[in-house]
């Protein structure tokens, strides 16, 4: 850093020896100068704009973000100020959500661009859609889930309902499956949605043994925002 600072003001110092030792070449070093020293300091200053855009980010900044992203409705890790694997999996969300390069790479610029506002909910929730799809085929079910379950909060759809209950009977938790599909028949109601969430309640009656006590598989002990009062009571939520 202390060098690409003072290496123009050393190349500006010689120049001047050099004049005055030969003083009949001072015109043609003024004229070169006036070319020369220009293009000098503007690739310095892009050299130096380069230098503050790759130095990483100290912890206080990594948590500075991390507590923006939970706050736009990613999930990051803990804000520790330690970059973990879900808070790159939220950085890519982001920039999948301002339309930045695709990966998970937390720079200096994806801090400025936290602090200059959030995306619409309707973009955060397509990305963690997309993300929790992603999660799927590479059979992190959990991780799904979770990307799943933010998604709602954002922006209650009835396509991510049915997934996301599709996950869970998976897993074995029935009971939280037909929520799921309950949501999903509700929110999509007269059309092909409702109708395959009717048709797996069907198929998966309740489970009598869980259903009164309904451990909801989402760290959740409470009803969920994005349920409906009446879906999570009929399901045995308390």
């Amino acid at each position: 850093m202390h060098r690409l600072i003072t290496m123009p003001v050393r190349k500006i110092a010689c120049l001047l020896i050099i004049v005055g030792k030969h003083p009949q070449i001072a015109g043609v070093v003024v004229i070169g100068s006036l070319f020369a020293i220009p293009l000098t300091f503007h690739a310095y200053f892009l050299a130096l704009t380069n230098y503050a855009s790759t130095t990483p980010l100290r912890p206080a900044e990594v948590i500075e973000v991390q507590t923006r992203l939970a706050a736009m409705g990613f999930t990051p890790d803990a804000a520790d100020g330690v970059v973990g694997a879900q808070t790159r999996e939220a950085v890519l969300g982001f920039r999948m959500a301002i339309g930045l390069e695709e990966n998970s790479e937390l720079t200096r610029q994806v801090l400025e661009e936290l602090r200059k506002g959030t995306p619409s909910p309707k973009d955060r929730a397509t990305v963690l859609n997309r993300l929790a799809r992603r999660a799927m085929e590479n059979d992190d079910l959990n991780g799904a889930v979770r990307l799943f379950q933010a998604s709602q909060k954002l922006l209650p759809d009835a396509d991510t309902s049915l997934s996301l209950g599709d996950i869970l009977l998976k897993q074995g938790h029935i009971s939280a499956a037909r929520l799921c599909w309950e949501e999903a028949r509700r929110l999509g109601r007269e059309t092909d949605f409702a109708a395959m969430a009717e048709d797996r309640l069907q198929h998966n009656p309740p489970d009598d043994d869980r259903c009164g006590r309904l451990a909801v598989p989402l760290g959740l002990g409470e009803r969920p925002d994005f349920v409906d009062e009446e879906v999570w009571r009929r399901c045995g939520g308390r």
